[in-house]
């Protein structure tokens, strides 16, 4: 087995749902591995100073409100914005169809990523963060799949994955013929 090393990364506008989309190039392990910490990171500082979420864009939120001492569904949640924030900043070079007000575009920054994260482009949809993350990573997540044995094999069959099921024991007669 090879790593290929110089392979040719295109950007690309990518659609994230209701009008918007961004030019951005896909994501490596490494980006992943960055954005992660630096999310763990801020949820600590959160936790632990009460510091705003001013930098994400979420001046109106509280950090008592979400976050508390332990993990609960509410700090994961906005966990998974301040993640795809991040990743984004390392990934994203260009948007369309974000607004600040009708009209007024707003410009690509930490914070705007943020309050884009933290939304949904229509009521029961996944959010821009889940939908972000999911387009962005979908070729380290095929890298990591490709150690699935039931992944397809370097020559395109499904012949890599090992044969977990038992030899038939009983035979049948086969359907009689026209």
């Amino acid at each position: 087995m090879s790593v290929l090393l110089n392979r040719a990364v295109a950007r690309d506008w990518v659609d994230l749902g209701g009008g918007v989309h961004v030019h951005m190039r896909p994501a490596t392990a490494l980006d992943e591995e960055l954005a992660q910490a630096r999310a763990k990171t801020v949820i600590r500082q959160l936790i632990e100073a009460g510091d705003t979420l001013q930098t994400y864009g979420l001046d109106e939120v509280v950090p008592g409100d979400v976050f508390a001492k332990g993990v609960s569904e509410e700090s994961l949640g906005a966990g998974i914005v301040f993640y795809a924030a991040e990743l984004a900043t390392r990934l994203v070079s260009a948007w369309r169809g974000v607004e600040l007000e009708p009209g007024v575009e707003a410009q690509l920054t930490l914070a705007n990523l943020g309050r884009l994260m933290a939304e949904r482009p229509a009521p029961g949809s996944a959010s821009f963060a889940h939908t972000f993350i999911v387009k962005a990573s979908a070729r380290v997540a095929l890298g990591r799949d490709e150690g699935n044995g039931s992944a397809a094999a370097p020559n395109g069959t499904g012949t890599a994955a090992q044969t977990i099921a038992a030899d038939a024991t009983n035979t049948t007669t086969p359907a009689p013929s026209d």
